[in-house]
This record gives structure tokens, sequence and C-alpha cells, in this order.
């Protein structure tokens, strides 16, 4: 009787392995929407980040031509990791080059630098290839 439990307890996890493997495969990934801010008015830019809660925006490089710069913006801090503070930022929108948005950025990183360089009004570190 003993063999006959272990052989049925080892099927039913290896059934039970199955089934949490093709949940893992089959569910989708939360993927985080992208769209570009430069052919929406700066009202549409917030209105579409306020409806998503944080999205990758991706706009033109005012120094590079036919070069896409992009981030990760946000509605709120709830939208921002433990360790993250919100941030102001601004990106290129269809009726102004500053459109007011919020990112996330490290609780240590220091004010008016990212990754080790000065931030300025649009700054990112991102480039599209």
């Amino acid at each position: 009787m003993k063999n006959a439990f272990n052989s049925r307890g080892r099927h039913l996890v290896r059934a039970a392995s199955a089934t949490l493997l093709l949940f893992a495969v089959v569910s989708p990934a939360s993927a985080i929407e992208r769209f570009r801010s430069d052919i929406y008015s700066c009202a549409s830019v917030k209105e579409t980040l306020h409806a998503l809660g944080a999205a990758v925006i991706q706009y033109p490089s005012t120094r590079v031509d036919n070069y896409m710069l992009y981030d990760r913006y946000v509605a709120s801090r709830a939208h921002c990791s433990p360790d993250e503070k919100v941030v102001p930022a601004t990106v290129i929108a269809s009726d102004t080059e500053t459109c007011g948005v919020h990112r996330c950025v490290s609780r240590d990183q220091k004010k008016g630098y990212r990754r080790g360089r000065p931030s300025s009004s649009i700054a990112t570190t991102h480039a599209l290839p």
C-alpha cells in the first residue's frame, strides 16, 4: 500500500508541476504600453498617461535629427518601486516642447543628476535603435 501511495503522490506532484509550468508559459506578460508623444497634444499625453498609470513615451531628440528617445513615465508615485520617488519631467508634444509629466528615480539619486550626468529639462538616457 505504501508504494501505491508514493507512486500516486509522485504522479500528483508531476501533474501539479506541469500545470504550473503551463500557466507560466501561457499567461500573458504584463507589457507596458508605448506611444509617441510628439503626435499628440500635451493634454492627450497626460490623459493617456493618467489612464494607463505608466507608459514608455517615445519622442524625437532635439539634438539629433531622426533619433527617437524614450523613458518610462508615470501618472503617480503609486507606479514607482518602493525605493523610488516621483520627479517632474518633460516630453515633446505636438503643441509644446515642454509637456510636463512624471517619472520614477531612485531615492538616493542626487537632485539634478541622472545616472552620473547632469539632467536637462528633456533628459533621458535611452535611445531607440
